[in-house]
């Protein structure tokens, strides 16, 4: 059983789901940064460009729901351009997909209601996944 799968497994009610969710996510970013540098495939670009939208996403939706610190997805972000040693185009579309992530939950939500937390949930479902998936798939 993968680490992330154990995560979830050991969070049995909503609210503690909720937040090992969460917890699941960062240590799957850090599984997926761990790794030597990628073989540079047009399916890993696209997960990578997935997950950098979704960090963006779920740095807004934390600030409007207080949760984490207010960097914690922003940070997580940096950590990813710096391990994946991205410069100039890369670089610059990992950001622009961060940004884009951030922006879109900007105009749809402007605080914290059921939905962005379905939305938080679902992010962090999906981020997880990929995480694992960019991982599993470094060369």
């Amino acid at each position: 059983m993968s680490t992330m799968r154990k995560i979830f497994a050991a969070c049995a009610d909503a609210p503690a789901r909720n937040m090992c969710a969460r917890a699941a996510l960062i240590a799957g970013i850090t599984v997926a940064t761990a790794t030597p540098l990628a073989a540079q495939s047009a399916r890993y670009e696209q997960n990578l460009l997935r997950l950098s939208e979704i960090l963006g996403s779920m740095h807004y939706l934390q600030q409007i729901c207080e949760t984490f610190t207010s960097k914690t997805w922003r940070n997580q972000m940096i950590k990813l351009i710096r391990v994946e040693k991205a410069k100039g185009e890369k670089e610059a579309r990992l950001t622009a997909g961060f940004n884009r992530g951030y922006s879109k939950y900007q105009d749809w939500f402007t605080s914290c209601t059921d939905g962005a937390n379905v939305e938080i949930e679902r992010f962090t479902r999906e981020g997880s996944e990929l995480s694992t998936w960019l991982a599993r798939n470094r060369r």
